[in-house]
């Protein structure tokens, strides 16, 4: 996503609210980086402080998730925070690894991409209270009870138990 920053280079302390909503493939998110339940949203400052153009904001969005105790699918709001500053191209003395920009457009499509997948948890659950699948049977603990017993022993260790049941 390419922001016009005409206004704001041509004078030092200038800066500019931005509020909008973007569909993920905007910043190049596919299904297989996650699933994301409507827009993007996207509210971030841009203000020049002398030679560089400082970008501050956040990406929210709704993933869809699957719960990793009871496999169940629900909705995980999730927000990233971004800071960056973007450097003029022809600067001198700046590393590769710095943000650019040419002309009067900056790309803000690679921060506010990472900032909101790097928000997204690697695992999580529905509900903190959370039951999970039964062990012995998969029933969803969530939704039913079973009559399966409770207490799971690594079968390496089985052989321990009947020493204790002697």
């Amino acid at each position: 996503m390419k922001v016009n920053i005409a206004k704001i280079k041509k004078q030092n302390g200038l800066q500019e609210e931005i509020f909008v909503k973007v569909l993920p493939k905007e910043l190049c998110i596919t299904k297989q980086d996650a699933l994301i339940k409507g827009d993007i949203a996207l509210d971030f400052r841009i203000a020049n402080v002398g030679d560089v153009i400082f970008v501050e904001g956040t990406a929210k969005a709704v993933f869809i998730r699957v719960c990793g105790r009871c496999m169940n699918e629900y909705e995980l709001i999730c927000t990233g925070d971004f800071k960056e500053k973007f450097y003029p191209r022809d600067t001198e003395g700046i590393g590769e690894e710095e943000l650019t920009f040419d002309d009067d457009l900056i790309d803000i499509t690679y921060i506010a991409r990472e900032s909101l997948l790097l928000a997204e948890p690697i695992q999580s659950v529905c509900k903190e209270d959370c039951l999970g699948l039964c062990l012995s049977c998969g029933i969803n603990k969530n939704e039913q009870s079973c009559s399966c017993e409770d207490t799971y022993i690594d079968p390496r260790l089985r052989a321990l138990q009947q020493l204790l049941k002697k």
